[in-house]
């Protein structure tokens, strides 16, 4: 029931005026419903809300709010959409978040909030998955770690790192691979190492390290193979050559490991070998200087590993050093008429230092080169030729040529004869 009066400018008030009486109708409903079937679902460090879409013409989206608790009057965040499905992410993992939706049409109504929802996120499951089955196997001076492959799309390869404890939180070294086997080497031998492998993806993301596994260095107790097919030749009566094949495995038919050098042993006759020398694991030649000439020697050789294992000795050889020096052979010399000179060659011993020339002039007559008296036209030339430019027409001049190796100077060649026209 309703009363009017007039209000003055001066506040003087009207009398009443007669009374009137209406009834209020019932209240419209809103423009908008509350959006219904509302529901929220945790994952990996994110929580996905959904509901069923609104119908009305005026519906322009909706709007999430996320709370810490359902009592809390305003919310943490509000977040829009025009899809009926909204990811809030990241959100802590464990923590309970609760939403309520609703929707907004044209000129921002809106309608009723929804009723509450809630969940929780879970940790985030990392895209690549720690490789499994980690083994080490401890060698001599290394270590072959291995595992299973990991099937993931984004992988790229793998990262091995190793630790001298399993307390340790940094790497003492890290190697990256992107086959299944590392082989760490060389490593201290008796030391114990211990591994742990991650998975890499190819925008270098990484999984959590695997379980640790550890091995022992092996101390290398297998001497090498035999050397083989050890050659000895006398060089003339002053050195003899030796030659020898490296060995490919060690003594047990594995892996040739340690190999350092040989041991040659040297004996005047079969027995009592004693030992010569020993030479770097590269060498596949020695000359052994330290003979005499007319002298039989016998070797046997070694090879030896950093652990000072020795080989079996290889079979004995014997060569026989030659008596006195070499002397060259095959001397020949012709006359060259368009030079008026003697073109001399030969050929020469293993072993020599020089070469002297030597000529004689043969009596008018005589046909024998006993008793001539020489004259020396090189004495300390190095090549097997040599031309003799200082000769006579009708003259026969005799030739020869003597080694010299040390200072000791060999018998001469058989002579040769030349007539000059």
């Amino acid at each position: 029931v309703y009363r009017v009066q007039a209000l003055g400018a001066n506040d003087e008030e009207s009398e009443l005026s007669q009374y009137v009486a209406t009834q209020a109708e019932e209240l419209v409903s809103p423009v908008l419903t509350a959006p219904s079937k509302v529901r929220a679902v945790g994952g990996e460090q994110k929580i996905t809300i959904s509901w069923d879409a609104n119908s009305e013409p005026e519906l322009t989206g909706y709007e999430i709010l996320r709370f810490a608790d359902p009592t809390d009057a305003t919310p943490q965040r509000v977040f829009n959409s025009v899809l009926t499905t909204y990811v809030d992410s990241p959100v802590v993992a464990g923590q309970t978040f609760v939403y309520r939706v609703r929707a907004v049409g044209a000129s921002n109504v809106k309608s009723d909030l929804s009723a509450f929802v809630s969940a929780q996120a879970a940790e985030l499951v990392p895209v690549l998955a720690a490789p499994r089955n980690v083994s080490a196997v401890g060698g001599i001076g290394q270590i072959t770690i291995s595992w299973n492959a990991n099937s993931e799309p984004e992988l790229a390869g793998y990262r091995v790192s190793r630790y001298t404890d399993p307390a340790e939180t940094m790497a003492e070294e890290t190697f990256i691979t992107v086959q299944t086997t590392y082989v760490d080497s060389p490593l201290a031998f008796g030391q114990t190492f211990v591994y742990r492998v991650q998975a890499i993806g190819a925008n270098d993301e990484e999984s959590e390290p695997s379980q640790y596994a550890s091995a022992d260095v092996l101390v290398d107790q297998s001497p090498p193979a035999v050397p083989g097919n050890l050659i000895a030749n006398a060089e003339g009566g002053t050195a003899v050559e030796l030659r020898w094949n490296a060995p490919k495995t060690d003594a047990n038919n594995r892996d040739l490991t340690g190999l350092t050098g040989y041991v040659i042993y040297r004996g005047i006759s079969d027995d009592g070998l004693t030992e010569l020398v020993r030479v770097d694991a590269a060498e596949r030649r020695y000359f052994d200087r330290d003979v005499e000439e007319n002298t039989a020697y016998t070797y046997q050789i070694t090879a030896i590993d950093a652990h000072g294992n020795e080989s079996a000795r290889s079979d004995r050889v014997t060569a026989r050093t030659e008596a006195g020096v070499v002397p060259a052979r095959d001397l020949r010399a012709t006359y060259d008429s368009g030079a008026e000179a003697v073109n001399l060659s030969w050929v020469a011993p293993r072993v020599f230092d020089s070469f002297i020339v030597e000529r004689a002039e043969l009596p008018a007559g005589s046909a024998s080169s006993q008793n001539l008296s020489y004259q020396t036209l090189a004495s300390a030339h190095s090549s097997t030729s040599y031309v003799d430019s200082g000769v006579e027409s009708r003259t026969t001049y005799v030739y020869r040529v003597r080694v010299n190796l040390n200072g000791r100077i060999s018998d001469p060649t058989e002579a040769v004869f030349v007539r000059i026209p």
